[in-house]
């Protein structure tokens, strides 16, 4: 067997190794058709839109997102998961918006995304002056996950991140928010073809 062929074949055979181990027995990955996030605030986020709309800022939601008594509720409209690990990105639609006089922060496009044991939760944002990119809003250690057929659900406490919090601060050019702080619980059911 030539040099090349043996570089070929070793590379094959570390090809299917790593598919092997990076797709364990049984795992298959799935499209999301459908299903639903909700997050309710701690209470530290609802004395904190309190002070908010206390102090000249609104905070709605758009699209399909609903925000009533302090939870939001996000369609889940797409992605992808491995089952039953539930591992992937799930798509959520709509979104809130934040606004002060002439200064807007948007936040829309959220998606769920779960690896190991961990969740992120993250959005596009933007606003006049902050420019379209995508953000880790918070994350969520060791979630609850379970499967039933092809629903699975997904819960647990989310918890800001940096990137987040120095927005919020900065729209509101005033320190109210620090990493680390609980945004509040999630819930997400989501279903897979």
């Amino acid at each position: 067997m030539s040099r090349v062929a043996r570089t070929v074949a070793a590379g094959l055979v570390v090809s299917l190794c790593w598919v092997v181990i990076a797709a364990p027995a049984g795992a298959k990955d799935r499209p999301v058709t459908g299903g639903k996030m909700t997050m309710s605030a701690s209470s530290a986020i609802v004395e904190l839109v309190t002070f908010l709309r206390g102090h000249g800022v609104t905070v709605t939601s758009t699209g399909p997102a609903t925000l009533e008594h302090g939870v939001v509720t996000w369609p889940v409209v797409g992605g992808s998961m491995e089952l039953p690990s539930m591992h992937g990105t799930m798509d959520l639609r709509g979104g809130l918006k934040f606004a002060e006089g002439n200064r807007v922060l948007r936040m829309r496009d959220y998606e769920l995304s779960y690896h190991g044991d961990e969740a992120i939760f993250s959005a596009l944002i933007s606003g006049r002056y902050v420019s379209l990119h995508r953000i880790v809003v918070a994350r969520m250690h060791d979630p609850d996950v379970h499967m039933s057929g092809d629903t699975g659900t997904m819960s647990g406490g989310l918890e800001i991140t940096a990137d987040w919090a120095g927005l919020i601060n900065r729209l509101l050019d005033r320190h109210v928010l620090v990493a680390g702080a609980d945004l509040g619980d999630c819930s997400a059911t989501v279903h897979a073809a």
